[in-house]
């Protein structure tokens, strides 16, 4: 999930002081140099707004790379190798699409204060970052589904969810990801940052309150949820049976495993998002009053929970699957190996 925006939102900046030259994701130097924004809380922002979102994004990048490569060497065709790479695609286009964000603006690390201004690239960029969160969002509920129906439907999900039913299932989720936030492109005049459909009440109840919150916030949550409870439940209660299961179970079971640590990271790094969305949406209709800074210092850590999140995946693959480390091994040695990735 994506927050309001990644960096911080038109609407705060424009309210961020007297300044009423501050441009889109920039802040001016006057603000930096006042008492309404001390330079810890300058060098603060910039550290989670330059330094820790880069670096976790550039370790995911190369992470993601090495797990569809590994995931590539898997030569049985099944849908749960098909989604996780597709899910390693569209964590690493959300990564790339992030760079920008946190590169644009004023940054203060120690004595050294630099700026990056290339607003009118961000304008352009902010609707492909949020259908790319929208995007990243679902794959992990249509991943989560593909689990959950292999292990306690195993007979079925043979003809129920083939590949190429998966393959028509995630061009579906892309172009409705792309048409959903295609209403973006019209929030804000890209020349002079006028406000426009951002200031329409309705737009902002329906688009940004209701139908965020039903299709990118709690929706997806609440549905991962409820498949993690129930796969949980499912593996424990596989282990008694352990010794009587055959290796194909097992297997299964194992990928059960694996894909309960990708949905409790998933979970763990949208609760920040969800406070923070909650947060915005009583801020909007001044149900409750936050300093500005304090809003957008939630905006920014939220998001490099977001960033940490399309991060992580090659971390739970490594430590939990063991034939991922054997193929990751002949990877770099150059080997081939027709062994299942658990």
């Amino acid at each position: 999930m994506e927050n309001v925006t990644f960096n911080l939102s038109m609407d705060k900046i424009n309210n961020f002081g007297n300044d009423r030259d501050i441009s889109f994701t920039n802040i001016s130097v006057t603000l930096f140099n006042s008492n309404f924004l001390k330079m810890t809380n300058a060098v603060l922002y910039s550290v989670f707004q330059l330094l820790l979102p880069n670096i976790v994004a550039g370790l995911g990048l190369i992470g993601n790379l090495l797990s569809f490569l590994v995931l590539s060497k898997e030569k049985v065709s099944n849908t749960r190798i098909f989604l996780l790479k597709t899910l390693t695609i569209t964590d690493s286009t959300f990564l790339l699409l992030t760079i920008p964000f946190s590169v644009n603006g004023r940054h203060q690390i120690g004595d050294i204060t630099f700026n990056v201004d290339i607003s009118d690239f961000i304008y352009l960029l902010l609707p492909s970052l949020s259908a790319a969160s929208t995007l990243t969002t679902w794959m992990v509920v249509l991943v989560t589904i593909d689990r959950y129906m292999h292990i306690t439907k195993p007979i079925r999900v043979k003809t129920l969810l083939t590949v190429k039913r998966m393959k028509w299932t995630v061009g579906c989720l892309v172009v409705g990801a792309c048409l959903y936030n295609v209403p973006r492109y019209f929030e804000w005049h890209h020349g002079d940052g006028t406000c426009l459909l951002s200031c329409n009440p309705s737009y902002n109840l329906i688009y940004n309150v209701i139908l965020n919150a039903t299709l990118r916030y709690f929706g997806p949550v609440f549905i991962v949820s409820i498949l993690n409870v129930r796969l949980v439940k499912a593996i424990q209660n596989s282990q008694s049976k352990l010794k009587q299961m055959t290796c194909k179970e097992i297997e299964e079971r194992n990928h059960g495993i694996t894909m309960i640590a990708i949905v409790s990271v998933f979970m763990i790094c949208s609760i920040s998002s969800l406070v923070t969305e909650v947060t915005n949406m009583l801020s909007m209709y001044n149900i409750i009053s936050l300093p500005i800074f304090k809003q957008i210092m939630m905006d920014t850590v939220s998001n490099f929970f977001l960033v940490c999140n399309s991060s992580f995946n090659f971390v739970i693959y490594f430590m939990i699957g063991k034939s991922f480390r054997k193929k990751l091994k002949q990877l770099f040695k150059g080997k081939n190996n027709n062994t299942p990735i658990h």
